[in-house]
């Protein structure tokens, strides 16, 4: 989908705004904002940004490496990190990591990630078969012009089927059985209403031995995904301290960050870490300038605008996470897709453009092209 697309349809989302044709809410007070539960789950399931570090085993019993592991967003170009994961697996090389993270469709690359190498396979015909309708269905035949009284373009119950299908039981079972091992599974969200990022730990979630816990794994990941507008946000029914019920809305993590590891030093975690880790970055997305001409029209520039925002965010997600891996005494690295490649399609997923960056992340994978000190190339 181009970009000027979307454009278009934030354009409208704040028109239906003004026209006033949205559902009734029962939004969590300000006062209370922070302090809310998801109803009969532990307290520990997530947090603020700036509160979160991860609280894991750096060097369990079945490792003897320490390796921390973010996923960046980028729709389709998912793809690419999945072909790294891939390569990195028949390299030999790939290590066990103690903390995955991951936002957008970072989030559903990451228990596939966190879980392991058995799980390539599946990982692989993920990005490289589905196609749009596996992914949203578009509201109305209006298209974009539907969000008039829509509050999104697309609904995506074909991606809650898929999550559905490929976090199964068994599945959400081993990554609570690793999470009492002390590994870690973290994605992120925006908390639309608070304008905050919001860390969830899905590996307690999974662990908390509530009936419920699988639906909200995946509706976490779902929310993970929600690009506002395009897809629709996903309504968490809370829990105040005084008992009431509200309702709170999330989008993708994307909207405040890039990419995300931990936002301050692992030594603040309130036990020294005995070994230093290594830090991986996979950035689903091309990480240089892309320089081009822009037209002078309010939609080309709004469009040209808007992804420059979102490319600096995440050179500053980077930098961010390289300064405080060093300060860590931590290895880093990180892989993203090469400056020179030009997609050939219109397509949000295209099973053709995603075979192709499955292939150039799996050989980058595969050689270990990690590049060490972040800069803009």
């Amino acid at each position: 989908m181009k970009l000027n697309r979307i454009f278009l349809s934030i354009s409208l989302v704040l028109i239906a705004l003004l026209s006033g044709c949205t559902p009734s809410r029962h939004s969590v007070p300000q006062k209370l904002i922070g302090t809310t539960m998801i109803p009969d789950m532990p307290k520990n399931i997530r947090v603020f940004d700036q509160d979160f570090c991860p609280d894991f085993n750096e060097n369990p019993a079945d490792s003897n490496v320490c390796a921390i592991l973010a996923l960046s967003g980028g729709g389709a170009n998912g793809a690419f990190g999945a072909g790294i994961l891939c390569g990195w697996t028949d390299s030999g090389k790939r290590p066990q990591f103690q903390v995955v993270t991951g936002i957008s469709t970072g989030a559903l690359i990451a228990p596939l990630a966190f879980l392991g190498p058995e799980c390539d396979d599946e990982l692989k015909q993920i990005y490289t078969n589905i196609t749009d309708k596996d992914i949203f269905i578009v509201r109305d035949i209006l298209g974009f012009a539907g969000m008039l009284w829509n509050e999104s373009y697309a609904d995506t119950e074909p991606l809650s089927q898929l999550i559905e299908k490929f976090i199964t039981k068994e599945k959400l079972d081993a990554i609570a059985r690793e999470y009492k091992k002390g590994r870690r599974l973290y994605v992120g969200s925006t908390y639309l209403d608070a304008q905050r990022f919001v860390v969830w730990d899905l590996g307690a979630i999974a662990a908390s031995g509530n009936p419920k816990a699988p639906e909200l794994f995946r509706k976490v990941m779902l929310a993970s995904a929600a690009f506002p507008g395009v897809f629709p946000p996903v309504c968490f029914e809370v829990e105040g301290e005084d008992g009431q019920k509200y309702d709170e809305l999330h989008v993708d993590g994307g909207v405040v960050t890039g990419v995300f590891c931990y936002f301050k030093p692992l030594s603040e975690r309130g036990n020294t870490v005995r070994k230093p880790c290594s830090v991986y970055v996979i950035k689903n997305g091309i990480g240089a300038p892309e320089p081009k001409e822009v037209k002078r029209n309010a939609i080309k520039i709004l469009e040209h605008s808007f992804y420059t925002m979102m490319k600096m965010q995440t050179w500053g997600d980077l930098t961010r996470i390289s300064r405080l891996a060093h300060a860590d005494n931590a290895q880093f690295g990180y892989m993203c897709i090469p400056k020179d490649y030009e997609p050939k399609t219109k397509k949000m997923f295209d099973p053709k453009e995603m075979q192709i960056l499955f292939n150039m992340g799996y050989v980058k994978g595969k050689n270990g092209e990690w590049k060490n000190n972040f800069a803009i190339d």
